[in-house]
């Protein structure tokens, strides 16, 4: 369960809607907001918040070289997101990819 889930997926929108998104300002949110969490349980947390992202606002995970939207499934998006946090062990910075737009 997400803590404040409402207001995360209030606060993506309104960076989603402006431009295109990277990861880490999600993921930086959902942690800000869920302190206690560990690692594996904030992946999962930021997952859960992409998943309703998608599902009810249709957003898109947008290919890096082309800079076009991605014709990814959900499931699909959700494992690339997962693939990021474990290859790089930690919580996304600046600049480490998986971008989002609408």
């Amino acid at each position: 369960m997400v803590n404040n889930l409402k207001d995360i997926i209030s606060h993506s929108m309104a960076f989603i809607q402006d431009d295109y998104t990277e990861l880490w300002v999600i993921a930086n949110k959902v942690q800000e907001e869920n302190t206690d969490l560990s690692f594996t349980e904030l992946v999962g947390a930021t997952k859960e918040v992409i998943r309703v992202l998608i599902d009810k606002h249709s957003v898109l995970v947008l290919n890096e070289e082309t800079q076009e939207p991605m014709k990814l499934d959900t499931e699909e998006v959700l494992k690339l997101v997962e693939n990021k946090f474990k290859t790089l062990g930690r919580i996304p910075n600046i600049g480490d990819g998986v971008w989002f737009t609408i």
